[in-house]
Formats: C-alpha cells, structure tokens, sequence
C-alpha cells in the first residue's frame, strides 16, 4: 500500500491486494521473459525452461 501511496506501482492495489493466481501469473512471466532475454544476450549459455504457466 506504501508504494502506491509514492506511485511506484504501475497498477492500482487495494486494501484486498491481487489474488494469488495473478500474482504468481505475473512473477512466472517476468521470470521467464529474464530468462528469455538473457539467452538472447548469450546464446552459448542459454536457459531452458519449460512447463511454467504464463499469465494469461
């Protein structure tokens, strides 16, 4: 909530939060999309990942 409060958030958050299908959603996609864009930057040390949901 402190965070929203400074606008350091790029969505709005309320007093019930996100639920935790959305919240795991959005961790699974930043994290493969890290992975993604540092085997583009490395190719000869490229992470493999696969079986993890995305958010939808």
């Amino acid at each position: 909530m402190k965070a929203g409060e400074h606008k350091l958030l790029y969505e709005q958050i309320t007093e019930e939060g996100w639920p935790i299908d959305v919240r795991v959603g959005r961790h699974s996609s930043a994290t493969l999309k890290v992975a993604e864009l540092c085997s583009e930057l490395n190719p000869e040390k490229a992470i493999v990942i696969r079986g993890v949901p995305r958010y939808a």
